[in-house]
């Protein structure tokens, strides 16, 4: 008996994990109508993860309350993911109080991405310092866009090796819009101090935000819109 048939027939005899893995084979398979039958089924016998799939469904297809009640029975079980789900149900819905404590619970149940989400709701709320050690917190554990957050808050307090550090290790970790971040800062820190400040002369020669040459007399960088410094 081959591995699929094996599935199959403990989906058939009601086994919650199998009905969840034979879904995602058909889905893999080219049959998503099937596929997400057996995903409902597995929902339906109490497996977490189907939960949030079938939750995920119901939301993209117009119906949050309706995946309000999946997320909640996957958080209910424990399910790390289910919470994160309930945290972006609530974000969605403006309620920052109850988006918090479902990241929360969620970080605090492994789910690495939620302190990139837990930071991203400080930070909006203006609590700099705690949004800061978030997002190293997540960074540290690997999350790519964490990575890259962190760094752009270490930039825009002026620390632009710290936030280098981190845009690299966000592509090294398959972030592709950190490669950017990476060519824009290493250009950056090549250049002379007074390139960037313009020494005595109060004018720079270069953008500090994007890098590139300025010219003329304009207020703004031509380049990226960032504000030169130039008086006029």
């Amino acid at each position: 008996m081959s591995v699929q048939q094996e599935i199959f027939e403990s989906a058939s005899r009601g086994n919650p994990t199998a009905m969840f893995n034979w879904g995602i084979l058909l889905h893999g398979q080219g049959d998503p109508e099937q596929g997400q039958a057996w995903i409902l089924r597995a929902a339906q016998a109490g497996h977490p993860d189907a939960m949030v799939i079938v939750g995920a469904e119901a939301f993209e297809a117009g119906s949050p309350g309706v995946a309000e009640q999946w997320f909640q029975r996957s958080a209910d079980t424990g399910n790390a993911e289910g919470m994160f789900q309930m945290g972006l149900l609530a974000r969605s819905r403006g309620d920052d109080v109850t988006a918090l404590t479902w990241y929360r619970r969620a970080a605090d149940a492994g789910h690495v991405n939620a302190l990139n989400n837990i930071a991203v709701v400080l930070k909006g709320q203006g609590r700099q310092s705690e949004a800061l050690e978030m997002y190293r917190q997540g960074a540290e554990k690997g999350d790519g866009v964490a990575m890259i957050n962190l760094g752009q808050m270490l930039e825009d307090d002026g620390d632009r090796q710290a936030a280098l550090g981190w845009y690299r290790k966000a592509r090294d970790a398959g972030e592709d819009r950190a490669s950017d971040r990476v060519e824009r800062l290493e250009l950056v820190l090549r250049r002379p101090e007074s390139d960037w400040s313009g020494g005595g002369s109060g004018r720079p020669k270069y953008c500090s935000d994007c890098g590139s040459k300025l010219v003329g007399a304009g207020r703004f960088c031509p380049n990226c819109g960032a504000a030169t410094g130039w008086d006029s």
